[in-house]
């Protein structure tokens, strides 16, 4: 008589997810490397404030949509966005909200999320600053104002040159587009792992959608304000994003997911045979 005895192993595949963040030496030389452009581009407007104008007129359809879009200068003319503030408002709100997120949504340690996240948003907006001041600098646009209005900027009481030729591109506009597209980034990242497959792709326009008309007001502010005109916008929405996008992904990039199999018993088998 023979007793034969067999046992079968079914692998069963086990996934772990872990993140790698950054080290603070590596977010320290990112805040670093940020903070002297910014710094070299103001030294560098310091220079010559008479430089020669790279683009002394408007593009074709700048003057067209300045117009349509920013009615008719006076002196004085503002907006609430039009100030020191409005150049603030936007990354200030989006700071808030990625802490909030981080802190209530944390994908692994929320000290360590809000840590990294609020590291690298600070250092993009710093290069979205101080790309934004070389462009200012280097190509010295007039303001539409000055090119549309002459005769009415003349009368202006308080005239500051360098300031005249900072229209090529809006600062409000790069750093509000950079604050955006982190920010938008990091809710839909939130939003893909905590809902459903379902739900997550019938809210995931949201965000965007609500992050992108701000970023389209502040636009549309600045071109009211005839400080911009809607080729200093388009470029500026442009550079932010670009820097929102390359510094999430920065961050993000550091997510590793390691799968290892480990062997578990799913049936036993036993055969007699005589």
């Amino acid at each position: 008589m023979t007793v034969a005895w067999a046992l079968s192993l079914t692998p069963s595949a086990t996934l772990h997810a872990e993140r790698h963040y950054l080290s603070a030496g590596k977010l320290t030389l990112i805040s670093g490397a940020s903070a002297a452009i910014l710094g070299g581009a103001q030294l560098l407007g310091k220079i010559d404030t008479s430089r020669a104008s790279l683009i002394p007129d408007p593009l074709p359809g700048d003057r067209w949509i300045q117009r349509h879009l920013g009615g008719s200068w006076y002196v004085g003319k503002s907006n609430f966005l039009d100030k020191s503030l409005g150049s603030v408002l936007t990354p200030a709100i989006a700071a808030v909200s990625i802490v909030f997120v981080d802190q209530k949504w944390p994908q692994f340690n929320s000290t360590k999320d809000i840590g990294q996240d609020l590291a690298l948003f600070v250092s993009g907006l710093l290069l979205t600053e101080g790309v934004t001041n070389l462009a200012k600098t280097a190509i010295a646009r007039p303001r539409p104002y000055l090119t549309l209005e002459p005769k009415l900027a003349a009368g202006r009481t308080s005239i500051d040159p360098d300031e005249d030729r900072r229209s090529f591109f809006s600062g409000h506009v790069s750093s509000s587009m950079f604050s955006a597209v982190y920010l938008n980034k990091r809710i839909r990242h939130v939003m893909k792992d905590r809902m459903s497959s379902d739900m997550y792709n019938r809210w995931r326009w949201a965000p965007p959608t609500v992050l992108l008309s701000w970023t389209t007001f502040v636009g549309w502010s600045r071109i009211h304000a005839y400080k911009h005109y809607f080729s200093d916008v388009v470029v500026a929405a442009a550079v932010g994003g670009v820097i929102g996008e390359f510094f999430f992904r920065m961050g993000d990039g550091e997510f590793a997911r390691n799968v290892s199999l480990s062997a578990s018993p799913t049936s036993l088998q036993i055969s007699v045979s005589f």
